[in-house]
């Protein structure tokens, strides 16, 4: 769920649009500790594997207290942000914080790798797609949906990633998220984003 898409050429085959692929700076850091566990938890791990152990992991960093910069929360803009705090390029793995505003959402969004997010702040409502690909129009159906407060933790696993993540509350949120992938050279996690007209 990395970066916001703007607009680019359509997708064939479906009425989305690429993401762009800007380079990500490294702008903050992780506690070595955490990074020695994410680089544990992969290690041995099938890449089938990868994304449970992962999250598993994230997700017991939060609750031992892993939280982002306070520089980070008192960040402001439009839509959600991202800060970029980790890469390690020999696990292939990439590690952000992402905060939003109140009422602040991404767009229905696919991923270019698998990812995990663990929220550690506030909550977040996510909503997962699914598409029916057609010759002249394809569909997404709404396949489930919750809403996450602190500690919960999602897994996505392309091609089974469609969703959206919002704030629900009037408070900040954040979350922890992990990546397999160097966002720092691709930029975005998000494959492609797709049209909310196209809602079943």
């Amino acid at each position: 769920m990395s970066g916001v898409a703007s607009a680019s050429p359509s997708v064939p085959g479906f009425g989305g649009l690429a993401a762009p692929r800007p380079v990500c700076p490294l702008v903050g850091s992780l506690a070595p500790e955490a990074r020695a566990a994410l680089r544990r938890a992969v290690e041995g791990a099938g890449r089938a594997e990868r994304p449970r152990r992962v999250g598993r992991c994230a997700q017991e960093l939060v609750r031992q207290g892993l939280r982002p910069d306070p520089a980070f929360l008192s960040a402001s803009g439009p839509g959600y942000r991202q800060f970029l705090v980790h890469v390690d390029r020999e696990a292939d793995l990439s590690v952000e914080w992402l905060v939003w505003g109140p009422g602040q959402s991404t767009p229905i969004h696919d991923h270019r790798c698998w990812c995990v997010a663990v929220v550690a702040e506030g909550a977040e409502a996510e909503t997962r797609y699914s598409v029916t690909r057609a010759v002249r129009r394809s569909e997404l159906h709404a396949v489930g949906a919750a809403v996450r407060e602190a500690g919960g933790l999602a897994v996505l696993v392309p091609p089974s990633d469609i969703h959206q993540v919002s704030n629900p509350t009037d408070g900040l949120a954040a979350s922890l998220h992990v990546y397999g992938t160097d966002i720092s050279r691709v930029g975005t996690s998000i494959e492609r984003v797709y049209d909310p007209l196209d809602i079943a």
